[in-house]
């Protein structure tokens, strides 16, 4: 007789799950589940926003190698050591705190945006993980500056999106480029990293097509590389004839520009690709301002340690910036740390190297957001939270940058649980990503917190 495997499968299984529903029963063994969606990267919710996917506990790899990262001598402090100095909520509006010696370190940008903005670009690159993908927060930022201060376009955009949905004024079709994050260190050409902490690498007859909306319209747009051989660029402006291009052969960073009253679309296609990077497109006008989104998943911040200093100073020649924001801390949470003293040690390392990169450029970190944490009493702010904020507080104070609680920007303590309840929910059901209307809230928030800054300076 042929032995019935299905029916003694389906018994272990039954005993299995009766067994577990007794344990569950025995009143001193607890479980702690961890909310998540497999479909949350495609699925939108009813404000037809996008969900993206948790991944608070993926560190940089640069934390567990640092015979070969520089980071700071610094004496580590228990986080919860350091209160803040000054009140971080004042007249509705976030205080950004400067811990800069003189107390002036954002009167360059604040001068730049009164004297400068008419005559050139003033940018903020604002460097991140997945809680600003995709254009989130940066997006709101960047339109409350340009309706003050003029500027069109969405400035920095990569070969490839993580998250192409999101973006909805940039229609974006990419055919045969890899990209290369930070985050996977191991595998990376670290002397081709700049800010956005990717780049690409094309196959033969690789295509990029961007298609821009009318609300993001520019007259310019750059094509950023570096062409080490004979690679051949060829280029379709507005669905017309390719232009080929035949870069000089060079291991320094290079640009292709092409200027248009009516932008439509552009695509390039580059063949004989041995030796050849791409870093990305601007898209902007000669003056006004521009927020430029550099987001890396699972990226904690401390590997911007390794950023290629040569390679910044090229770029800051052809994209000078005039504000950097750092935003991190989703990837080093962890429910059971009370300091993050090793953390802010990295951070410190990190920092005075972008300070090395980007000299003169003032720093502005702003904080972890709230997330999401469940257990006894239901959904609240993950007890990590705290102590994280703290100790973000004091590697911007051991730095002698710029600090702003992005917490506090949230409505502090269980606000996420308040943006997921939200109708139309301003985040993601993950209880830690915010969706478009969460990032336009925030943006705009630290928005009035430049704009308060700025009142402050004229006044001095």
């Amino acid at each position: 007789m042929k032995y019935d495997y299905l029916k003694q499968v389906l018994k272990v299984l039954g005993l299995a799950i009766v067994l577990l529903l007794l344990i569950g029963l025995i009143p001193d063994i607890k479980f702690e589940y961890k909310q998540f969606n497999l479909l949350s990267d495609l699925l939108k919710t009813e404000s037809d926003t996008i969900e993206v996917d948790s991944l608070q506990n993926i560190a940089d790899l640069t934390t567990i190698d640092e015979e070969t990262q520089p980071v700071s001598t610094t004496d580590e402090i228990p986080a919860t050591d350091t209160p803040a100095e000054e009140p971080v909520e004042e007249g509705g509006v976030v205080s950004i705190e400067d811990f800069s010696p003189d107390k002036q370190l954002l009167k360059p940008f604040f001068a730049a945006l009164k004297n400068e903005v008419n005559k050139r670009t003033v940018r903020i690159g604002v460097i991140g993980d997945s809680f600003i993908e995709g254009d989130i927060l940066t997006a709101e930022l960047r339109k409350q500056l340009q309706t003050m201060y003029g500027g069109a376009g969405v400035g920095y955009i990569p070969i490839i999106s993580p998250t192409e949905e999101c973006r909805k004024r940039i229609k974006q079709t990419t055919v045969g480029w890899t990209g290369q994050s930070m985050v996977y260190y191991k595998k990376a050409d670290w002397s081709k990293f700049t800010l956005a902490g990717f780049y690409y690498r094309p196959s033969e007859d690789a295509t990029v097509e961007l298609r821009i909306k009318t609300e993001e319209r520019a007259k310019q747009i750059s094509f950023y590389f570096i062409n080490e051989k004979n690679t051949k660029v060829s280029v379709q402006i507005n669905d017309g004839a390719y232009v080929d291009y035949t870069p000089q052969s060079s291991k320094a960073l290079q640009s292709l520009t092409w200027e248009n009253e009516n932008l439509t679309s552009i695509k390039v296609k580059v063949s004989k690709v041995d030796g050849f990077t791409g870093i990305g497109f601007y898209l902007n006008d000669a003056t006004g301002v521009y927020v430029d989104n550099f987001s890396v998943r699972g990226s904690s911040g401390s590997v911007m340690v390794t950023l290629n200093k040569e390679l910044s100073e090229q770029l800051s020649e052809k994209v000078p910036y005039d504000l950097l924001v750092i935003q991190y801390g989703l990837n080093v949470m962890s429910a059971e740390q009370t300091t993050y003293g090793g953390y802010k040690r990295l951070m410190v390392g990190t920092i005075n190297h972008l300070k090395e990169c980007y000299p003169g450029v003032p720093l502005l970190v702003i904080s972890v957001g709230d997330r999401g944490s469940k257990g006894a009493s239901g959904i609240t702010t993950h007890p990590g939270i705290p102590p994280l904020i703290t100790a973000q507080r004091q590697f911007s104070k051991d730095t002698g940058i710029a600090f702003w609680n992005t917490f506090e920007a949230m409505g502090g303590e269980n606000s996420m649980v308040e943006f997921v309840k939200h109708t139309p929910p301003l985040a993601g059901k993950d209880y830690t990503h915010i969706n478009f209307l969460g990032g336009n809230r925030i943006g705009e928030q630290l928005f009035k917190s430049l704009m308060k800054e700025q009142k402050q300076y004229t006044a001095k």
